[in-house]
């Protein structure tokens, strides 16, 4: 009889163990799960080569928004804040600029130039090259009519919480291939963002383009610096004669700007364009901003 228990016990521990890798393997933490655990949870093995549902019907979306005129408000860093506080996930993402693929569309009826260009992208045959060089000219008698390039995300955490769902996140950008007897000769975009990204669905699947008109809505700018991670804003420039022009930081900072400024590093980076004026960007770290964003 003990033996039948302890088989029993011994079944129903194993059976435990591969829901936890399951659990695991989806995006979902454990109360176990370390922050380290975290930054190394990484999409960037794709679990199917196939074109998915969501990523066609994302290029469609964008290759028909490319020619309307779409006046967006700009979106503050406190408003931003607070859409995080009423329920957007706020999720670090990084891409690989080494681990990426090509979807493209072709299709047999007539095209026009302008702003009606693709009206038709939801009749195209969406084909998926791994590598640059497989982009033909042709495919099954359609004609090549536009290219996209996909990178698939290094990171994705969301910074908030460590128990969190993680979604799949992949870039896309238009790509221009160069066509020499019917087969493209031109090298990848090397893509390497960082950014976080304001998520308020709770898709399995995400697109995103920094091309896209509402990309500076939808995300808060970040860099990755001397190995760490950073909420990145301009502060200020400096001119060659000495002139300082400074951002209105508590206008846009508004009901966070004693919190933000007493963790802010105004001149831990800074980029000087070709003109010679320099630009001064506050940094702060990631631990300083959630801290911001969870505090009520």
């Amino acid at each position: 009889m003990s033996k039948i228990k302890f088989g029993c016990l011994f079944i129903i521990l194993v059976c435990l163990t591969l829901l936890c890798g399951c659990f695991s393997h989806t995006g979902r933490f454990s109360d176990d799960d370390s922050v380290d655990k975290i930054y190394e949870q990484s999409f960037a093995v794709e679990d199917s080569d196939t074109l998915t549902d969501e990523l066609i019907d994302s290029l469609i979306d964008y290759l028909k928004m490319l020619y309307v005129e779409c006046e967006l408000a700009d979106t503050s860093l406190s408003e931003k804040i607070d859409k995080i506080k009423f329920g957007h996930q706020p999720l670090l993402v990084d891409f690989d600029p080494t681990n990426f693929y090509f979807v493209c569309g072709y299709y047999d009826g007539i095209t026009k130039n302008g702003p009606r260009e693709y009206e038709n992208s939801d009749k195209y045959t969406w084909v998926r090259f791994e590598s640059a060089d497989e982009i033909q000219e042709n495919h099954e008698d359609k004609k090549f009519i536009v290219a996209f390039q996909i990178n698939k995300a290094l990171l994705v955490r969301d910074i908030a919480s460590q128990k969190a769902i993680i979604p799949r996140i992949e870039h896309f950008q238009m790509y221009e291939p160069i066509f020499e007897n019917g087969v493209n000769t031109n090298t990848h975009i090397v893509f390497e963002d960082e950014f976080i990204y304001l998520n308020p669905s709770n898709a399995d699947r995400i697109y995103l383009s920094a091309a896209a008109f509402d990309h500076q809505v939808v995300t808060i700018p970040c860099i990755l610096f001397e190995n760490e991670y950073y909420i990145s804003h301009f502060m200020y420039s400096i001119h060659i004669n000495g002139e300082k022009d400074e951002m209105n930081l508590r206008g846009v900072f508004d009901h966070y700007y004693d919190s933000l400024m007493s963790v802010i590093q105004p001149t831990k980076y800074s980029i000087t364009r070709s003109s010679g004026i320099t630009d001064y960007y506050g940094l702060i770290t990631i631990d300083d901003f959630v801290n911001i964003i969870t505090n009520p």
